[in-house]
Parts: C-alpha cells; sequence; structure tokens
C-alpha cells in the first residue's frame, strides 16, 4: 500500500471524517483538533516506524502533503533547534525596501503541540514571519518552565541575534513566553510585543481578593450561562461536568491541602478522557501543568498587551487584569475578545486578535522604518 492510502486509511480511521477522507483534503477541515491529530499521528508513527512531529500537520496539511514527505524520508532526520517555521519570510525580491517585519514567535502548549495556532497564523497580515517554538529535545529539566524557557531562548538568540523579539502566548504557552521574555530582558536584548492571550499571574491571597471574586462572579455569571450553556457543544459540556464530578471526591479530600502535582494530574484526569490521551503524552502533559502551577512569576519591566475572554470559567471569575496591574511596569493594554478561554484562538476570535497583534507589532517597528 503506498504511502497515500496508509494515511488514508489511518485519517479514517481516526474518524475525521471516515466518509469524505480525501487525498487533497485539509485535515483541519476534516475535524482535526489537537486531540485527533495526536492519535493519528502516534498511528502513522508506528506504521511507518518513525517519530512524526505534530508540527507536520501544519506544515503538510493533506494526505498528499504528508504522503510526498513521507515518501521523500526526509521526516527521520533529527533537528538541532526548536525553531519551527510557521509562515516562512518574504523573498527581498516581494519586500518594499522600507518594510520591517519583525517574527512573531509562539511557543507550544502543554505537551509541545503547535497546532492550536493555526487560524492566529493564517489571520495575521500577509508579511509576516511566524515561527512556533517546539518542545526542546535537549532541555536540562522539562518539567520547569524555567529551564523550558532558557532553551527556548537558547534556540531563538541563534534564529535572530538581535532584538527586538515578538512574542505571544496562550495560557500555558503564555507563561513560556512571560519567562522567555524576562530572560530575555534580563540578558540585555529588547523584547518588542509581548501579549498575553487569557493568562495572568493572579492576585494575591487574602481576604480583599476573595470579596472582589464574589464580585467578579456575579459580573461574570450571564456571560457564563450565554458562552459556557447556551452556545456550548452539549456533547463536550456534559463530558465535561462527569469528568468534574468524578473527581469531586478528590478535590473535597485535599481541600486546603495545595499540592502542584497532584493538581495536575486531577486536572488533566477533568480535561481529557483516559482514552483520548495515550499514555506517554499524558505524562509530558502532567509534568507541564505540574511546571505551570509551581510557576511564580516576577514583575516585568515592559509593557503587557493582555487578550482577555469576556466568559470566565463559573467558579473562577477572575479580575479583569487577570493580575497585571501588579506584575507590569510599564503598565498593559487589555483588549476584551467575546468568547469564553476554550475558543478565544478559534474563527473570528483569532481574526480579532491578530488585527490587534499585526497592530501592536507595526506600532513597535515604526521607529526603526524612522531610523533607515
Amino acid at each position: 500500500m503506498e504511502a497515500g492510502e496508509r494515511v488514508r486509511a489511518q485519517a479514517q480511521a481516526e474518524a475525521l471524517d471516515p466518509d469524505q477522507v480525501g487525498r487533497q483534503d485539509d485535515f483541519h477541515l476534516l475535524g482535526a483538533d489537537s486531540l485527533s491529530a495526536l492519535r493519528l499521528f502516534e498511528a502513522i508513527s508506528r506504521d511507518f516506524g518513525i517519530e512524526l512531529p505534530l508540527v507536520e500537520l501544519l506544515q503538510s496539511p493533506t494526505i498528499a502533503q504528508l504522503a510526498a514527505r513521507l515518501d521523500a524520508g526526509d521526516l527521520q532526520q533529527a533537528t538541532t533547534t526548536s525553531i519551527v517555521t510557521l509562515r516562512a519570510p518574504e523573498s527581498a525580491g516581494n519586500r518594499a525596501a522600507d518594510k520591517i517585519a519583525r517574527p512573531l514567535y509562539l511557543p507550544p502548549s502543554m505537551g509541545g503541540e503547535l497546532l492550536y495556532w493555526r487560524e492566529l497564523v493564517r489571520a495575521l497580515a500577509p508579511g509576516r514571519p511566524v515561527y512556533g517554538l517546539a518542545l526542546p529535545a535537549d532541555c536540562e529539566d522539562p518539567a520547569d518552565l524555567h529551564a523550558v524557557a532558557a532553551a527556548l531562548v537558547r534556540d531563538l538568540i541563534a534564529h535572530q541575534p538581535q532584538g527586538p523579539y515578538h512574542l505571544a502566548g496562550y495560557s500555558f504557552s503564555a507563561a513560556v513566553a512571560f519567562e522567555m521574555a524576562q530572560q530575555l530582558r534580563a540578558s540585555g536584548r529588547e523584547v518588542g510585543v509581548l501579549a498575553m492571550i487569557d493568562y495572568g499571574p493572579g492576585l494575591p491571597e487574602g481576604l480583599g481578593t476573595r470579596l472582589r471574586t464574589v464580585g467578579y462572579f456575579f459580573a461574570n455569571l450571564p456571560w457564563w450561562l450565554r458562552y459556557d450553556i447556551l452556545q456550548s457543544n452539549w456533547a463536550d459540556f456534559v463530558s465535561r461536568v462527569r469528568r468534574k464530578l468524578a473527581n469531586a471526591g478528590g478535590r473535597m479530600w485535599h481541600y486546603g491541602r495545595p499540592n502542584a502535582a497532584r493538581e495536575a494530574e486531577r486536572a488533566v484526569e477533568e480535561m481529557f478522557d483516559q482514552q483520548e490521551l495515550p499514555d506517554t503524552h499524558r505524562k509530558l502533559v502532567i509534568d507541564q501543568l505540574d511546571a505551570y502551577y509551581r510557576y511564580q512569576p516576577v514583575a516585568y519591566g515592559g509593557r503587557i498587551l493582555l487578550f482577555w475572554a469576556r466568559c470566565r470559567p463559573l467558579l473562577h471569575s477572575l479580575a479583569p487584569d487577570l493580575g497585571w496591574a501588579l506584575y507590569a511596569g510599564d503598565g498593559y493594554r487589555r483588549i476584551i475578545v467575546r468568547c469564553n478561554h476554550d475558543n478565544i484562538l478559534d474563527g473570528p476570535h483569532a481574526g480579532a486578535i491578530a488585527t490587534a497583534l499585526d497592530e501592536a507589532m507595526r506600532g513597535h517597528e515604526q521607529p526603526e522604518r524612522r531610523k533607515r
């Protein structure tokens, strides 16, 4: 069986759209999300006897393209950098003489995948190079967010020796981007735009914080009903509630005795059905979520661009600044996106974020243009 038919068979087995899986169909249009792509690539890796990185689904999004790469045999080549091209820079012949478009760098999610960036990358203005940051294979401690950021900064500087550096992150990857920005600034390098997509350091513990949270809860309630209930995918909602109820006993048992590792494992059990997540990937996600919980941000001397999902989780109605007022030394700019945390990088929401990111990056690059 040729590579194309073998990939097609695996795609059908993962039920991306078993009745309509053509050689030129985009995997994403067939319903591939991070989990289904993970299962698909794990199956292909077993079938072909190679390690297939998830980012390949961004670079070879159809069966025909992926099969051609498999036939060429260049997927087994080891990489020496964590930098992954998501959108290549324009050639000199197509670039205006006074046009400076610094790259945008996007760290990976828990588990190392970059697929969730695909709609944002497509929505960014043409001419902007975009690079993903894969989890570094030679990181000293992949369960330590500082070590992960240090390895990524090393590869980033090797790829782009001089700043400014534009960084954006979402949730876990935002914490990675924030720590990368801290390390870049500590080494004397310039950070341009630092975008935090629905991530913040939170507020300090105390009675005042708890009282304010009550107010945030009631302010958030109509938005939660609108976006998490009325517009929810009911199958996903019921599955999520079932998983949370199954872990309710453990939450009560450990209430008041916080433990990052235990919280990470329980959170993963609530986020994913056991059969959805391969064991090796599950351990990596738990380790990184543990690192995420343990990470303690410190004050940042630059400015933060914050994208804030208007709908907050019901029991986590966090402050409108997500804590950045205490950490952003040069202030922050908040942009409200009318969605929830889970779909903020989908469709029109990704487009709104891309537009604001483009504007911020162009604004930061204007001084450079005037110097030329």
